[in-house]
């Protein structure tokens, strides 16, 4: 069955057509029948319950997780923060902080991502040096015929400080693992490159990424001096 659509704005119109139709719109939660204003619980102008790191409402005695708290729909996040939530009622203590979340698509094939973009971390002022390395050059990636992805870094040239992590590709997900640790613990690319690795493995795609910060991946062709010659 082909559909066919028509896009259109002030300028131009454009017919496409295809076997699937997939339309994004903006989420709304559904907090309207809970009547929260009568409990005294406050929420943004669009609906979201407002929450503190504890995930408390307004009201202290009555805690929120998830989608309904508004910002990133994920549930890494909506997990994270049922259990603060449950060690807070405990008698814990604990907080939630998001900084580091993961961002992952479950497409064909995966992809994650952490921390900071090139771009975000240019407009954050810092001194940015990227790296990435393709499963092309990876040898369980050859062998197992997953030879389509890449994986950078990113780091701060001036401390080390690593910034992001991006991969897509096979195993993207489970590589990403290993950049949320290293950036939660404010690590640099040393950290990652010190460790030894299984190989074969896919693990070696994101260590030669990070021996590309410092020029010294064994797989990656080598990146031309810029001293000045003699």
């Amino acid at each position: 069955m082909s559909i066919v659509g028509l896009l259109k704005n002030n300028q131009k119109e454009i017919s496409l057509s295809g076997t699937h139709l997939y339309m994004a719109t903006a989420l709304q939660p559904a907090t309207t029948s809970l009547e929260l204003n009568r409990l005294g619980v406050k929420c943004s102008d669009h609906g979201f319950i407002q929450v503190d790191k504890q995930l408390r409402t307004s009201v202290p005695s009555i805690f929120a997780i998830g989608d309904v708290t508004g910002g990133t729909f994920s549930a890494t996040k909506a997990m994270k923060q049922g259990k603060v939530a449950a060690e807070i009622i405990a008698g814990k203590p604990s907080e939630v902080d998001l900084t580091m979340m993961p961002t992952i698509v479950r497409s064909v094939p995966p992809i994650a991502t952490v921390g900071l973009t090139e771009e975000e971390a240019k407009e954050q002022g810092f001194q940015v040096k990227t790296s990435q390395f393709s499963y092309s050059g990876n040898s369980y990636a050859m062998i197992s015929n997953q030879k389509s992805g890449v994986a950078k870094v990113i780091k701060d040239n001036n401390s080390d400080l690593l910034l992001g992590v991006h991969t897509i590709g096979a195993n993207a997900i489970e590589l990403i693992g290993s950049g949320i640790t290293a950036l939660e613990m404010a690590g640099r690319d040393e950290d990652l490159r010190f460790p030894l690795y299984p190989h074969p493995s896919y693990n070696e795609i994101l260590l030669e990424a990070m021996e590309g910060l410092s020029d010294s991946a064994i797989h990656m062709k080598p990146v031309e001096s810029q001293l000045e010659k003699k």
